[in-house]
């Protein structure tokens, strides 16, 4: 009986691991929302990271996006100084100051467009963090008439990136503020980028 016990406990435990793995495993790839460039009135590059501000500055180089739109330049490890160094026409920059995580990016990012009257954009952030600005970025711009496309600054098409405990963090991370948006304590509290 106690032996029975013994191995139906360890059929569990196994059983449990192994879910535990597979959603690990299929965990990232769900955060990755990236979808077809196409032209529109501007490119946002939320910050976060030069990957971000790179892919940004290659789609407009390629002619995707009238405006470049820089949501916390400092974030992209940019200053006043060198923010003016970039490779794009001072007048097609523009540089929103304020935002203090995902939410806000999204707020003061359609201040500005519908400032210039700008009807479309390409949101540009890294792949994990794309689901989170998506969920976002389409609860704030949901009753205006601005068409929004999500492009992945970065693929990581690691299949074994589970096995970086750096990688991990992120996703979990992610996770955690992921469902914190999904239920909006982003109006509450500031849940950070």
């Amino acid at each position: 009986m106690i032996i029975k016990k013994r191995i139906k406990g360890f059929i569990y435990f196994l059983l449990f691991t192994l879910i535990v793995i597979f959603l690990l495993i299929n965990s990232r790839p769900h955060l990755i929302v990236d979808e077809r460039p196409v032209k529109a009135d501007a490119i946002v590059i939320l910050s976060g990271s030069v990957v971000r501000l790179d892919k940004g500055i290659e789609l407009f180089q390629k002619g995707y996006g009238q405006y470049l739109i820089l949501s916390t330049p400092w974030g992209l490890g940019l200053t006043d100084k060198t923010v003016h160094t970039l490779p794009i026409p001072e007048k097609q920059l523009l540089l929103e100051k304020n935002a203090t995580s995902t939410y806000t990016n999204a707020l003061y990012t359609k201040e500005l467009l519908e400032e210039y009257n700008l009807k479309s954009v390409l949101v540009v952030s890294s792949d994990y963090h794309m689901r989170r600005s998506k969920l976002t970025f389409d609860r704030v711009f949901r009753n205006s008439e601005i068409h929004l496309t999500y492009v992945a600054a970065d693929k990581n098409s690691d299949p074994y990136w589970f096995l970086d405990s750096n990688a991990r963090k992120i996703v979990i991370s992610e996770y955690v503020k992921l469902i914190g948006y999904y239920f909006e304590l982003y109006k509450k509290y500031d849940l950070g980028e």
